[in-house]
């Protein structure tokens, strides 16, 4: 196949929602030089849903609020031509502080289910599980206790699932990182702990698809 050079204004990806699935590992690179499934490694983490540090002029369109997110990209867009620039990129810690309050945010109304298109092997509706897992933090593996639930956000359309961590887990691992992965049988999901209770649990959350299964209807 012959490697041929286009001048495109802009190129547009149709992935539907599980975009890291459905991007070629050497289509997207960012400017430190890795890729998007790289720099996603431990989930996605766009800034408004929209945005991606490391990957400047790079905006996603999710859903469901497509024209909230339409006119932010508008907004940069315009930004740029009235400073002439030819670059754009999401500030890391405006990214980061963002994420932060998404993951801590509780559910505030029940959603709609009809509203949403969703893509998932699994019915995302609210439901709960208490039972063993596998946590793993800074490359090791520690059998614990959970007790999980979760919702769609009518804001932004994603699942947030939420719980709580029973097991005491050493200061040093949590000093080395609070970004893990929690393991339920055969299902795993990205997750953060974010903070220890005064019963010395720790709370721990996530974004997107959860590490249980739902409930049946």
């Amino acid at each position: 196949m012959r490697r041929e050079h286009h001048d495109v204004d802009a190129i547009i990806y149709g992935t539907g929602f599980r975009i890291a699935d459905h991007v070629r590992d050497d289509s997207l690179v960012g400017t430190r030089g890795i890729t998007l499934r790289q720099a996603w490694h431990d989930g996605m983490e766009p800034y408004l849903g929209v945005a991606v540090h490391g990957f400047p002029n790079y905006f996603l369109i999710t859903g469901p609020d497509y024209q909230a997110q339409e006119r932010h990209i508008i907004d940069c867009l315009r930004l740029m031509a009235r400073r002439d620039s030819a670059r754009i990129e999401v500030r890391r810690s405006s990214q980061q502080v963002f994420n932060e309050r998404v993951y801590l945010r509780c559910p505030g109304w029940p959603p709609v289910a009809s509203a949403f298109d969703l893509s998932s092997s699994i019915d995302l509706n609210d439901h709960a599980y208490d039972g063993p897992a596998t946590l793993r933090i800074a490359d090791t593996d520690r059998p614990v206790r959970v007790r999980l639930t979760g919702y769609v956000d009518p804001i932004d359309g994603q699942f947030h699932w939420q719980g709580t961590l029973f097991d005491n887990l050493p200061t040093d691992l949590l000093q080395r990182t609070r970004t893990v992965t929690l393991a339920v049988g055969e299902r795993s999901a990205p997750a953060r702990i974010v903070e220890e209770t005064p019963q010395h649990t720790h709370t721990i959350v996530g974004v997107g698809m959860p590490p249980f299964a739902s409930a049946p209807r």
